[in-house]
């Protein structure tokens, strides 16, 4: 007798209303390669549908997905079930993370368990956040502050363009970024200002950093705001070739985080230094 896969497939009813996947504490996930680091990250899997070719392209990480989770279903079955074409072979349904208390964060980071630390402000479009918490992942970032204004970082187009990283990065979350940052310096952590102002110097003059440190970015118009950069230790921006105007934020931040990695300097905890940053 074939079994009941409604209450499985009911989770994927409103793949197309954006904020129902945040209300019931739960996101949705697309592609093979996003699966793959879900299954990897601490999210409890609701469900998995994709084609049987796609499915056990998963092998070995969807082998710990309890079975009865798992519903193998056509390209044509799965358009009908999203509401739309959809070639990217699986989907998936997990429960939703956590941001990490700013109060742990600050913990780890006056520690030095934390040592890299991306800062978003305001970095409100999706597509953005996703390809910045994508790089910052993939060029060894120990974790991404975010403010109030930027997208949800849990949302389907972050994590598609994320293609799953979001899910494995440590995130908090400060509802005042020029209030945080101030708190991270007063616990040692050089922060710097991706901004181009009448102070700010060229990246590539940037050489010796020590750690910890932590960049902040701001939104594709304005940048960071201006409190949030005077509360910066330094400003540092990437020179623009002829009458070209500014890269978009998501590659401006890969390339500042590629810099920043390969000019850094290892510092241990100083028995000078906090053992918890100010709130």
């Amino acid at each position: 007798m074939p079994r009941d896969e409604s209450h499985l497939l009911a989770l994927c009813a409103d793949w197309c209303v954006a904020d129902a996947p945040q209300r019931q504490g739960l996101v949705q996930v697309e592609g093979a390669e996003a699966v793959r680091w879900l299954l990897r990250s601490s999210c409890a899997v609701q469900v998995i549908v994709g084609k049987a070719s796609t499915l056990t392209s998963l092998r070995p990480d969807i082998d710990g997905v309890e079975p009865s989770h798992i519903v193998t279903r056509s390209r044509q079955e799965m358009a009908g079930l999203l509401g739309f074409p959809f070639d990217r072979g699986v989907v998936a349904v997990a429960s939703r993370p956590a941001f990490g208390t700013w109060a742990q964060g600050c913990q780890a980071i006056a520690q030095r368990q934390v040592r890299r630390l991306v800062i978003c402000d305001s970095v409100h479009d999706a597509t953005n956040l996703g390809v910045i918490l994508r790089s910052a992942r993939c060029l060894g970032m120990d974790g991404v502050l975010v403010g109030d204004g930027c997208a949800d970082p849990w949302s389907r187009r972050c994590i598609r363009v994320g293609v799953g990283h979001p899910l494995c990065m440590p995130l908090w979350h400060h509802p005042d970024i020029a209030a945080g940052v101030r708190a991270l310096r007063e616990c040692g952590v050089e922060v710097i200002a991706a901004h181009r102002g009448p102070v700010s110097q060229p990246l590539a003059g940037l050489s010796g950093l020590q750690t910890p440190w932590a960049v902040v970015v701001g939104n594709e118009d304005r940048g960071p705001q201006p409190q949030v950069v005077a509360a910066c230790s330094q400003q540092r921006h990437i020179p623009m070739h002829h009458d070209t105007d500014s890269l978009n934020v998501a590659t401006a931040t890969t390339v500042f985080l590629h810099h920043l990695r390969h000019c850094e300097t290892l510092v241990a905890p100083s028995p000078g230094l906090p053992h918890s940053c100010p709130p």
